[in-house]
């Protein structure tokens, strides 16, 4: 039943509303960075000892009427250390399907007998919405885990750069191609409720904003 549910909630479609074109040069160097954030999300979380895969469901919300993005993302180990990641998310507007794909690494440092707080992550991912955008991202983000008060937190910076072409027809875009590289911090809090880690985090860049809620099991 539990396995039922969680495919439910990974699977879930959405219907937004996405603009055939952006209203402003801010709006859309957000939506590009929003689509860069998304198409290499990654689980800060690595898998345990005991465990070889590890599936976690996002919901994540931005700013600037974004639309609400479901992705599922999975993890397997390739060695104690070392774990391959990948993405995919699909979901349908009043106008035109948004969806991406992408892969990615995880890289745990120290040695096997220990429980290191810091984990490296590589990612990268493809990111498609109809007569909109076409994009290509890659990112490195670095994570550290902590406890405070019996609570579990992570912390994380991320440095994502997204190439793709624009297919608007805004008269604010003098390019349609572009070359977007932007940054953020992202602090979020890992809480089991009965197996099942739910993990509530944001991120913070110059120009956007994401709040995101994951569900995550591994066995």
């Amino acid at each position: 039943m539990r396995f039922i549910l969680y495919a439910l909630f990974c699977t879930s479609i959405f219907s937004q509303s996405v603009q055939s074109s952006f209203s402003s040069d801010k709006k859309r160097i957000v939506f590009i960075e929003y689509a860069g954030s998304i198409s290499t999300v990654f689980s800060p979380i690595e898998i345990n000892q005991n465990n070889n895969v590890l599936l976690t469901s996002y919901l994540i919300a931005g700013n600037d009427e974004l639309p609400l993005s479901p992705v599922l993302v999975g993890k397997i180990k390739i060695s104690w250390n070392l774990s391959l990641t990948g993405r995919t998310t699909a979901f349908y507007s009043s106008n035109r399907t948004l969806h991406s794909y992408g892969w990615g690494l995880s890289f745990k440092p120290g040695q096997p007998e220990e429980n290191s707080p810091w984990s490296f992550h590589y990612n990268s991912g493809n990111f498609r919405s109809y007569d909109m955008l076409s994009a290509s991202s890659a990112s490195s983000s670095i994570v550290r885990k902590f406890s405070l008060n019996k609570l579990s937190f992570f912390i994380g910076y991320t440095a994502n750069t997204t190439k793709g072409i624009d297919y608007t027809s805004s008269k604010l875009i003098s390019s349609k191609s572009f070359d977007e590289k932007h940054s953020y911090f992202t602090f979020g809090t890992i809480i089991k409720i009965k197996g099942i880690k739910l993990l509530p985090s944001f991120a913070y860049g110059d120009n956007h904003k994401i709040l995101s809620i994951a569900l995550q099991n591994q066995f």
